[in-house]
C-alpha cells in the first residue's frame, strides 16, 4: 500500500499517510493471503517472500500471523528499527577495503576533503558546480540533499555490487595520497559520480526535499516519498555520517540534519521517529531478531550494508542457529555480493535456492519439483501474466511484488537481481518458457 500502483485515491500527502505504516502493510498481505486460500482451499502452505523491506515483513508476518503464513524466506532484511544508522556507513567503508584497502583509504580521503571544501563558502558553490548541482546551491536544504546524494554514490556502488568500478575510478590516487589536494579527490570523485549514474544525478527528485515535499502524485510520491515517510515516521535508518572513525560521506550529515530534512518535507504535524518509538517497535516485531520465530530462512551478503539492520548477532557470529533447523541463517561472503544477491555469481546464488527449498521441505512445505530460472529470465504464471496484460510497469511491480504469489499457484519463481532490458517469460505447467512481450524496466 502507497507504493507503486497501490496509492489510496492517488493521495501520497501527509494527512493520507497516516495509513502508511508497518502494522497496515501486514494486514493487507494477511487479509489477501486469507482471501485467498478461501478462494483456493487446496492450497497446503503459504510461504512470504521478500528482500529488503519486503524480506522484513515477510519475516514480521511470519512472527505475527504464523496461523496464516506457514514460512517466510527473506533476504537481506532490515529487522532492526533505529533512529540513526552510521553503520550503513561503515559497512560500505570495510566493503571496499577488500580486495584492495587502499580503495578504502581513498574513498574515506574523498568524504573529508569533501566536507572541508563544503565547510568553505568560497569553495561551497564552485565545489556544486563540478557536480552539477546547482539547484543546491541556494535550495533550502541544499546542503543535506548534497550530501546525501554524495553518499548514495559510493553505497549505490557497494550495496549493489559494483564496487568494483568506484575503486578503479580511485586507482589513479593510490600513489599520492599524502600529495593529494582537496580538490584532486573531489574531481576525481566527480568524473566517477557523472560518469557511473549520469549528469542529472543530482536533478533526481530523490536528492532534492522541496520536489519530495511538493511531489504528492505521481511516481515520485509512489516510491521515494513513500519509503521517506516509513523511515522518518517509524524505522528510522537515517544515513548520517559515523562521528568517529573514517567515514564515506561529510560529516556534518548528521542525524539532526536528516530529521530537519523530515520535518521539511511531511509538516510539522507529524509524528516522528524517536528512540522511543524504535524500542516499542524492536519489543512488538522480535528485537531486531529472527531468532526467536520458526521457520524464517535468513539470508544476508557480506558486502551489502543493510545486514548491519538485519539479525546483527547472527552475522557477526555472536549467535548463531547452526543447529536450529527451525529457523535457517545464511551469511554469503564474497567480494562484490550485494544487497538482496545482487550480482552474486550464479552457481552461488543457485545453491541460495537449493537451501530455500531444502529448508521449506525440512519444515513439512511441499515444493514442486520444478527448475530454478536462469540469471536474465524472470518467471511469471499464467494467472499473473492475465493480470499483467502489456502494461510494462504494471510487470515490474508485479515482479517485485507478487512472485511469491505465483509459486503457490504454478511451481517455483526465480527471484534475483535482473538486468534493465531483460526479457520476462512465464513458465507454463509442462515446463515450457513463452516470452511475454515485456522487459524489465527497474530493478529498484
Amino acid at each position: 500500500r502507497f507504493f507503486g500502483t497501490s496509492v489510496p485515491l492517488n493521495d501520497s500527502s501527509s494527512q493520507n499517510f497516516r495509513y502508511l505504516t508497518v502494522e497496515q502493510n501486514l494486514q493487507d498481505v494477511v487479509a489477501v493471503v486469507r482471501h485467498i486460500r478461501q478462494e483456493h482451499p487446496d492450497i497446503t502452505g503459504v510461504v512470504a517472500y521478500g528482500g529488503s523491506y519486503p524480506a522484513a515483513s515477510a519475516s514480521w508476518i511470519r512472527r505475527k500471523f504464523p496461523d496464516v503464513v506457514d514460512a517466510a524466506i527473506a533476504q537481506s532484511p532490515p529487522l532492526i528499527a533505529k533512529v540513526a544508522f552510521p553503520e550503513y556507513d561503515v559497512s560500505n567503508l570495510v566493503a571496499l577495503s577488500s580486495p584492495d584497502a587502499r580503495c578504502a583509504q581513498v574513498a574515506a580521503g574523498t568524504a573529508e576533503a569533501l566536507g572541508r571544501l563544503l565547510d568553505e563558502p568560497s569553495s561551497r558553490e564552485r565545489l556544486m558546480r563540478l557536480f552539477k548541482a546547482e539547484w543546491h546551491i541556494k535550495a533550502p536544504l541544499g546542503d543535506v540533499d548534497f550530501m546525501y546524494g554524495l553518499g548514495d554514490s559510493v553505497a549505490g556502488a557497494v550495496q549493489y555490487g559494483q564496487k568494483g568500478k568506484l575503486c578503479e575510478s580511485m586507482v589513479p590516487l593510490f600513489a599520492h595520497q599524502k600529495t593529494l589536494r582537496d580538490w584532486d579527490y573531489a574531481e576525481n570523485f566527480a568524473n566517477y559520480t557523472l560518469g557511473t549514474w549520469g549528469d542529472s544525478y543530482f536533478a533526481q527528485c530523490y536528492y532534492n526535499s522541496t520536489c519530495m515535499r511538493d511531489s504528492t502524485h505521481g511516481p515520485t510520491a509512489s516510491d521515494a516519498r513513500s519509503w521517506y515517510w516509513i523511515k522518518c515516521t517509524q524505522l528510522g535508518y537515517l544515513q548520517s555520517a559515523p562521528q568517529n572513525g573514517l567515514t564515506t560521506r561529510p560529516r556534518k550529515l548528521t542525524v539532526e540534519r536528516l530529521l530537519e530534512q523530515c520535518r521539511f518535507i511531511f509538516g510539522e504535524k507529524v509524528s516522528y521517529i524517536t528512540e522511543e518509538k524504535v524500542k516499542a517497535f524492536n519489543d512488538a516485531y522480535g528485537g531486531g531478531s529472527d531468532l526467536g520465530a520458526t521457520h524464517i530462512f535468513e539470508t544476508d551478503y557480506s558486502d551489502d550494508p543493510w545486514k548491519m539492520a538485519s539479525t546483527v548477532e547472527a552475522v557477526q557470529r555472536t549467535a548463531w542457529p547452526l543447529q536450529n533447523f527451525e529457523h535457517a541463517f545464511l551469511l554469503l561472503t564474497c567480494d562484490g555480493c550485494g544487497h538482496c544477491g545482487a550480482n552474486v555469481p550464479e552457481p552461488k546464488m543457485k545453491l541460495v535456492y537449493e537451501q530455500f527449498v531444502a529448508a521449506l521441505t525440512t519444515w513439512g512445505i511441499v515444493v514442486p519439483d520444478a527448475p530454478v530460472g536462469v540469471q536474465g529470465k524472470a518467471l511469471v504464471s499464467p494467472t499473473l501474466r492475465n493480470r499483467l496484460g502489456q502494461n510494462t510497469g504494471g510487470a515490474t511491480a508485479a515482479l517485485a511484488g507478487l512472485a511469491a504469489l505465483s509459486c503457490t499457484l504454478l511451481a517455483v519463481s526465480a527471484l534475483r537481481t535482473y538486468q534493465p532490458g531483460a526479457a520476462v517469460f512465464e513458465r507454463c505447467a509442462d515446463g515450457s518458457d513463452h516470452e511475454l512481450g515485456l522487459q524489465l524496466v527497474s530493478t529498484n
